[in-house]
């Protein structure tokens, strides 16, 4: 048996504090979730959060964790300008020797990619980084 997991997106502050504001005038949880269309967990945990925190939010969804490759992207540009032929293997060791971070092949690349880099041929046919 395979679970589908549905990312679903947070319900808007004006539709919480809507519910809440119901809740408060005395309608049941139940009655709250069939009239604003959401499930009946949802209006409970929005009501437990009122009571407990005295307010609504959202909760994080993401974004908040930093890569560990972060405080060393300095470091990288410093390399490729030093010796723009320099590989990924020979980023990886530098990265184990000099700054104890171990970090994949393709985790390198992703963020070297997403730094604005681009492996490519130069004239002479050899392999450089580029930006």
């Amino acid at each position: 048996m395979r679970y589908i997991s549905l990312k679903m997106k947070a319900y808007s502050r004006d539709l919480r504090e809507k519910i809440i504001q119901a809740l408060m005038g005395g309608m049941s949880q139940t009655r709250a979730a069939m009239t604003f269309g959401v499930n009946r967990t949802t209006v409970c945990g929005y009501w437990k959060r009122y009571n407990e925190k005295g307010e609504v939010y959202y909760k994080q969804h993401g974004g908040h964790l930093q890569s560990k490759l972060q405080p060393y992207k300095n470091k990288l540009i410093e390399w490729i300008k030093e010796s723009p032929g320099i590989t990924l293997e020979e980023m990886q060791e530098k990265l184990l020797e000099q700054c104890e971070l171990s970090i994949s092949l393709a985790t390198l690349h992703y963020h070297l990619i997403n730094m604005g880099y681009s492996f490519k041929k130069n004239v002479s046919g050899q392999r450089t980084w580029t930006c």
